[in-house]
């Protein structure tokens, strides 16, 4: 799951509300097997690697060694610009590192036969920026050379036409220098009959693909992100993304004048690749790493090629074309970071679309997941697990929510924190895994955090996976707070009176709504014991919380900030506590040694004094009550737990302890860097991390065994997670807002929420 860093109000909740009213309709009814069909649609967005230039280009980046050569900076040797299509042939831009010429141009058919390597003229310290294909086959090159006696950058047009005689080369047919500016930027090139269209940040230069004359400038549209791409008809258009969603604008040579489609597109966010279209479609947008094809007289995306349901490890898609519905080229970044270049073709009927298909629906998939998801349909002779992912907006989350509570339930939910789960389980709508957990001999026979295991239960029962978590709590001076587990809003009040503190800054940037908020997210489980089906919200200690929020800023005017101030607050002593996230040993280094600058105290946000930090999980799937096939879920799910996963975790801790402890031995013993210094002496030391606080860097030291034991010690302490519910949120939101208003006092508006709440857990109960 994304991370979430620092405070924010948790407004996603808010639309889960209405969504819990209407479970006391939902039944337990099984749905019918949709297996088949779902992995049958799987199948249509399959592709797979097939050999070509590009894969024998990557095969020798090995310098022979066993590893693959890098920069100074640690990028690969091969660095892949962008590619497109013309005349039934793959054209990929890419630079070599190793190479004394550094830029190449490579074609091929779509078979990945016919291949030819050329490369690209290019003056010393100069760089190729683009290039498109004209219709006679000549190639066009945009290059970027910095002239440092006249101190400017010539932006040049090349044209070349291919030989291929004894040697691929290009034979130059023109150069014209098109502009001077230090800004220009051409963020794509396509050609057409008699012209050559680049796209900069502000505009649409067209030039004469004769001699490079500049021929006119067309001006964006306001609040438009995207890329000049071309038309099968041959339309010249702008697509990309403008204030609301997918859009795409036709340029008419005859008037100059820019026609505007608008899509259906909520669920496609930030277009990471805008590519011409062909076949059937416009244009092609790549997002994340499933590609859409786009018309302009139809205005729903069709998703064509998706790399989850094809088994690649992408992230994202970085540039991408297509020559025909059967064959693409990808340049991808690739679950480890690597940048790939490879030639796709559409996956014939491999026995894939036969499998049981197990739907997974979640508002954000990250790559922990993906990779889960990969390694299980491809081991597995029997269920293939597919992807149903919603926008991870408002409209998303309403949607996934109110799916739930019709009954509409995928097989298995990935869910968070802002889920009201409890209201979930109470219906019914999750299965209880806790039976096989148990019943499974490899799992028991692991050491897992039993304390964070039952933090997650709910009524002593497991509803969901949580293999990696998050500790969320507040960090204060050590010599301030001493041991203590949590504190309560007197204790900070009064020691914000001895020191002359305001609430601007006492607890970090937060006004009133925030601050309440943020406390009942992890803290509700002070207020609410679900197993017993009450509620405390007219107790003393959330009465004092009222007045305590109250005091804080109405509103915040982020704009106004000083945030180089901010960060030095806490070691200046003009900031009590500050939020704290640990996701790893790394994360209490940085606050230790860098934003306190002594040792800290890891508590609980204010209430009665009692509670402690809480637990976040990183990832949480359930299984659906309704889904045909636990068993299959199970056995997907059941991987999480298991050494593969659990020690590749990274930016979570692992609920193993064994893959925590080797966390720990690894945050003990960095890589060593070594280098040479300024005398010629060779220096090795380990690699550590650094903080900038009022624009100095704070170099961090490696932990040791005793920062170590304090991290473990606030795991083990662990024994509450976050909680929310939406319906109660609303009620607090709606009454507390009386209460800041002046309109009710806190002892009131404390008995109506009590009221309210314990009207709505009974029903829900």
């Amino acid at each position: 799951m994304k991370k979430m860093t620092g405070r924010r109000i948790i407004s996603l909740i808010i639309i889960l509300a209405m969504a819990v009213t209407a479970l006391a309709g939902c039944g337990s009814s099984k749905r019918k097997n949709k297996g088949v069909s779902l992995a049958q649609a799987d199948s249509e967005c399959r592709y797979k690697e097939v050999p070509s230039p590009l894969t024998d280009i990557l095969k020798s980046a090995d310098s022979g060694t066993g590893e693959e050569s890098v920069d100074d900076l640690g990028d690969g040797r091969f660095n892949f610009v962008s590619v497109t299509t013309a005349d039934g042939r793959y054209y990929v831009l890419y630079s070599d590192l190793e190479s004394e010429n550094n830029s190449y141009l490579c074609r091929f058919d779509e078979e990945g036969k016919n291949g030819q390597i050329f490369p690209v003229p290019v003056e010393e310290e100069g760089s190729v920026i683009n290039f498109c294909v004209l219709p006679d086959d000549n190639i066009v090159v945009l290059t970027s050379l910095y002239d440092l006696d006249k101190d400017v950058f010539n932006w040049q047009l090349c044209d070349y036409v291919p030989e291929e005689k004894e040697e691929a080369k290009l034979k130059e047919v023109w150069k014209k220098t098109v502009s001077t500016e230090e800004d220009f930027f051409a963020s794509s090139m396509v050609a057409a009959e008699k012209e050559i269209y680049i796209q900069t940040d502000s505009d649409l230069r067209i030039y004469d693909s004769s001699d490079g004359s500049e021929k006119k400038k067309i001006e964006l549209p306001g609040s438009f992100y995207g890329n000049a791409c071309k038309s099968p008809q041959g339309t010249i258009l702008l697509a990309g993304t403008g204030d609301k969603g997918v859009v795409a604008y036709s340029y008419d040579p005859g008037t100059d004048k820019l026609q505007k489609t608008q899509f259906e597109s909520k669920d496609i966010f930030i277009a990471d690749a805008i590519a011409s279209g062909c076949g059937d479609y416009d244009f092609f947008l790549a997002s994340d790493d499933s590609v859409y094809g786009f018309r302009l007289d139809n205005p729903a995306p069709v998703r064509v090629l998706d790399c989850l349901a094809s088994d690649l490890e992408v992230e994202t898609i970085s540039a991408f074309a297509s020559l025909s519905a059967k064959t693409a080229v990808m340049i991808c970044n690739d679950m480890d970071g690597e940048t790939v270049a490879s030639l796709f073709h559409k996956a014939e009927d491999d026995g894939q679309g036969q499998k049981t298909a197990l739907s997974l629906a979640c508002t954000y998939a990250g790559s922990d997941l993906r990779k889960a998801i990969l390694n299980f349909n491809k081991s597995s002779d029997r269920y293939r697990v597919v992807l149903q992912e919603y926008p991870y907006d408002d409209e998303g989350n309403s949607t996934l929510t109110m799916e739930i509570a019709s009954g509409n339930i995928p097989d298995m939910i990935c869910i968070s924190s802002e889920m009201p789960v409890e209201s979930f389980a109470a219906k019914g709508l999750f299965e209880d895994l806790e039976p096989m957990f148990q019943a499974d001999e490899e799992l028991s026979r692991k050491e897992y955090l039993n304390n964070v295991l039952d933090a997650f239960r709910i009524d002593g029962k497991m509803y969901y996976i949580t293999p990696s978590f998050n500790v969320i709590g507040l960090i204060g001076k050590k010599k301030d707070f001493g041991d203590t587990k949590g504190v309560t809003t007197a204790q900070i009040e009064k020691m914000m009176k001895e020191r002359s503190l305001d609430y601007e800054m006492v607890m970090g940037v937060s006004s009133r709504d925030s601050m309440l908020a943020w406390v009942l997210y992890c803290a509700l489980e002070e207020y609410v014991d679900w197993e017993k089906g009450t509620c405390s919200f007219n107790s003393e200690s959330f009465i004092n919380l009222l007045k305590f929020c109250a005091r804080f800023p109405k509103k915040i005017n982020y704009d106004n900030i000083n945030w180089t101030q901010y960060e030095a607050a806490m070691r200046e002593g003009r900031q009590l506590v500050r939020d704290g996230y640990l996701f790893s040993f790394s994360g209490y280094m940085q606050e230790r040694y860098g934003y306190v600058g002594e040792e800290i105290t890891f508590m609980g946000y204010p209430g009665d004094g009692e509670n402690g930090p809480v637990v976040q999980s990183d990832l949480a799937v359930a299984i659906s009550e309704n889904s045909d096939y636990p068993e299959g879920c199970w056995e997907f799910l059941r991987s999480f737990y298991l050494d593969d996963y659990q020690q590749s975790v990274e930016y979570a801790f692992p609920i193993s302890r064994k893959a925590l402890l080797k966390m720990a031995d690894k945050a003990m013993n960095p890589p060593v860097h070594t280098y040479e210094d300024e005398n010629g002496e060779t220096i090795s030391e380990p690699e550590t991390n650094s903080v900038y606080i009022s624009d100095k860097e704070i170099k961090l030291p490696v932990p040791g065994q005793e920062d170590i034991d304090t991290v473990l010690n606030i795991i083990d302490s662990l024994d509450t997670k976050v909680s929310i519910d939406s319906k109660i949120s609303d009620i607090i939101n709606e009454e507390s807002g009386a209460f800041f208003a002046g309109q009710k006092s806190a002892e009131e508006t404390a008995d109506i929420i009590q009221s309210r709440v314990k009207v709505y857990i009974s029903e829900t109960k």
